[in-house]
C-alpha cells in the first residue's frame, strides 16, 4: 500500500528548519569563543613617558656645582690657612731678628804720658807695646763688632720685609681680613666666616 505523500512532504519541511536551529546555536558559540579569545589577549605594557633632556641635565648639574663648591671652599680655607700660619712665621722671625742684638764694648784704651814718665825707659817701652797690643785687640773687636750690627740690621729688614709681602698678599686676598690696612689682627668673625665651608652633598 503506497504511503500518503503529503506527509511525507510535511515531515520534510518539519525536518529542514529543525537542522537550521541546531546549526545557529553552534556557529554562535563558535563566534563568541572566538571573540573572547581575542578580547582576552594582553594588552601590551604601557609606554614610559619620555623624560625631558633638561630636566636631566639639570638633575646632574645641580649636585656637580655644589661639589665645585664645596671644594673651592675647603681650597681657600686651606690656603688662608696656610697663609696665616706664614704670616705668624714672619712675625716670629721679626720679634727673634729685633731681639738679637750685639753688646757694647767697653772703651778703648788709654795711653798715659804723665804716669809713663815716672817709670824707666825699658818699662815705658814695655808698656808702650802692651798698649798698641790692647788698642789693636780693642779695634778688632770694634770691627766685629759692626759687622755683627750690620748683618742684624740685614735680618731685621728682610724679616721687615717678609712680613710685609705676606700681610699685603693676604690683605689684597681677603680685605676685610685684619682689622686695620696697617695692622695683621685678624678679625675672628672674618676669619670664621671665611674658613665656614657647606658640608658635601650626599
Amino acid at each position: 500500500m503506497p504511503l500518503p505523500l503529503p506527509r511525507i512532504v510535511v515531515r520534510l519541511r518539519r525536518s529542514a528548519p529543525r537542522v537550521r536551529r541546531q546549526r545557529w546555536p553552534l556557529l554562535l558559540s563558535v563566534g563568541l569563543l572566538v571573540g573572547g579569545a581575542l578580547g582576552c589577549r594582553p594588552a601590551p605594557p604601557p609606554r614610559p613617558a619620555p623624560t625631558s633632556s633638561a630636566g636631566q641635565s639639570e638633575t646632574v648639574r645641580q649636585p656637580q656645582q655644589q661639589q665645585l663648591a664645596v671644594r673651592q671652599c675647603r681650597q681657600r680655607r686651606q690656603d688662608l690657612l696656610e697663609g696665616l700660619a706664614e704670616l705668624r712665621r714672619a712675625e716670629v722671625a721679626l720679634a727673634e731678628a729685633r731681639l738679637l742684638s750685639v753688646p757694647p764694648l767697653g772703651a778703648p784704651p788709654v795711653w798715659d804720658e804723665a804716669r809713663e814718665q815716672r817709670y824707666s825707659q825699658v818699662d815705658q817701652e814695655l808698656d808702650r807695646q802692651r798698649y798698641e797690643q790692647e788698642l789693636a785687640a780693642w779695634q778688632q773687636r770694634q770691627a766685629d763688632r759692626y759687622v755683627l750690627i750690620a748683618r742684624q740690621r740685614q735680618q731685621q729688614e728682610a724679616a721687615q720685609l717678609r712680613l710685609d709681602r705676606q700681610a699685603q698678599a693676604l690683605q689684597q686676598r681677603y680685605s676685610g681680613l685684619f682689622s686695620a690696612p696697617t695692622s695683621i689682627e685678624v678679625k675672628p668673625q672674618e676669619l670664621e666666616r671665611l674658613t665656614r665651608c657647606p658640608a658635601a652633598p650626599a
